[in-house]
């Protein structure tokens, strides 16, 4: 699912009260909208975005990485440390920031 798709969504919808991960994504979103900053998606909230298998969990909070900062908030946390540019990609239509998936290169492919 694309942050276009997400952000069409609702909360309250069926879809996403059903679906743990568009739920979480929902979540995602709001609070990059929300920050000042623009950290960089991270952690099991980094993996949902990339469509992998997180426990319920996992998605408890919105985890983000600052390079200066720290902050918890309602929801969420932002670990502060640093991300190689080649470790961050671009997602969605605002251009947020998300951690790349473990074991793609900066093309998208898989190392061989």
């Amino acid at each position: 699912m694309t942050l276009d798709e997400c952000s069409r969504s609702s909360t309250r919808s069926p879809r996403a009260a059903g679906d743990p991960r568009l739920a979480h994504l929902l979540d995602v979103a709001a609070v990059l909208v929300a920050l000042p900053r623009r950290p960089a998606v991270s952690h099991a909230s980094a993996a949902a975005v990339h469509g992998l298998l997180v426990p319920c969990r996992g998605l408890t909070e919105v985890r983000l990485t600052d390079p200066y900062n720290w902050r918890v908030g309602r929801g969420y946390r932002v670990s502060q440390g640093g991300l190689p540019a080649r470790a961050v990609a671009g997602w969605g239509p605002r251009g947020f920031r998300v951690v790349r998936r473990p074991g793609l290169t900066g093309g998208g492919r898989r190392p061989t």
